[in-house]
């Protein structure tokens, strides 16, 4: 039983991610799923976005799409640990072929209606890249997550940045002297050190010190 665990963790992880249409479901999971007789070749050698899928003996055209985020996928060996097996960033996205259109004459911004409004541009870069993921909590997730605008305003970011580097470059201990702050804890005021020593000596219970670095 191990060494047939071994052998099988030994093997390359591969992975393809297809999306059918309707009509097809039915008889995909009505295959055996040991033997699926699904195969897949490129319409072309010139752009391998198009691609052709054979289910037995029909055939039907296919576009290799760009996913809007990295999926992982999980195996088990054991049906009790799970772990990472490969990331799928493309899915083979299967269309319905009209009547009178051969699948090497498709294209599946004419002749599927659908195609366009699922990618992020259907006339520029992105015309392969889907908008929303595979699960209902991706939809439209190239819109509603990486649209964000930051909140924060640039010339505070500036100040902040200038900041920090001045702490930075200041340095660490060499370059600081400590002192000791005495607050009220009743009223939140800092005492000078007249007061202080007054005050902690009367309520020592209730004083609160702070050590703080000065640059020098």
């Amino acid at each position: 039983m191990l060494k047939e665990l071994v052998d099988k963790s030994s093997e390359i992880d591969q992975a393809i991610l297809m999306r059918f249409p309707p009509f097809l479901v039915d008889q995909i999971k009505s295959l055996p799923h040991d033997n699926l007789n699904i195969k897949v070749r490129p319409t072309n050698d010139i752009d391998m976005r198009f691609f052709r899928v054979q289910i037995n003996e029909n055939e039907y055209p296919a576009t290799l799409v760009d996913l809007p985020t990295i999926i992982e996928a999980h195996k088990t060996l054991d049906y009790k640990t799970i772990f990472k097996s490969v990331d799928v960033g493309q899915m083979l996205l299967v269309h319905q072929l009209p009547p009178g259109i051969s699948i090497e004459d498709f294209d599946p911004f004419v002749h599927d209606s659908s195609f366009a409004s699922m990618v992020v541009d259907a006339t520029g870069a992105g015309r392969f890249k889907l908008k929303s993921g595979i699960t209902p909590a991706a939809h439209n997730v190239t819109l509603s997550r990486h649209k964000q605008k930051f909140s924060e305003e640039p010339d505070d970011v500036e100040q902040v940045e200038l900041s920090l580097k001045q702490i930075i470059d200041t340095g660490f201990s060499d370059n600081v002297e400590e002192e000791l702050l005495v607050f009220d804890t009743r009223t939140g005021e800092l005492l000078d050190e007249e007061n202080a020593g007054q005050y902690v000596e009367a309520v020592s219970y209730t004083h609160l010190t702070l050590p703080t670095k000065r640059i020098v």
